[in-house]
């Protein structure tokens, strides 16, 4: 889609890397709780799993997430990366990657199964926010 399809796809990844970080922010249960939100608790009621997939898939696909954010970032803008990192290079190659998983079948294999996890957060966020919204519930089913 020429400029306007690179200009998308690097407005797509500075919102995916903005949601990666604040996603991190916000995750942070407290010194009580953190353990409790890597897991999910299967029976629960329906808004509770909601929550315990999106808290913990969250955390689990955290790096990988994030690397795809920041590779989406590099494959739209690499002049810029270059022009930051200049002496890192050869890191920088990785990006793309690692944004693919280009190394062998096995990792082309996880970033197939762990590339669906962005839909999964997508689907159980919008649950929790129009939750939120419409039922005026707390998003967190444990208020």
């Amino acid at each position: 889609a020429g400029t306007i399809g690179r200009s998308v796809n690097g407005g797509g990844a500075a919102c995916f890397t903005v949601l990666c970080l604040t996603g991190a922010f916000i995750w942070w249960p407290g010194i009580k709780n953190w353990r409790r939100s890597l897991t999910v608790s299967w029976r629960s009621n329906f808004a509770r799993v909601h929550w315990d997939l999106h808290s913990a898939l969250g955390f689990w696909s955290f790096p990988f997430v994030f690397i795809w954010a920041i590779s989406g970032a590099y494959l739209v803008c690499p002049n810029l990366f270059n022009a930051v990192f200049p002496s890192d290079s050869l890191g920088l190659l990785w990006l793309a990657d690692l944004h693919f998983g280009r190394f062998d079948w096995a990792t082309k294999a996880v970033w197939s199964v762990v590339g669906l996890v962005p839909a999964v957060l997508a689907f159980t966020g919008v649950f929790i926010c129009c939750r939120r919204i419409i039922f005026h519930k707390p998003s967190n089913p444990n208020l």
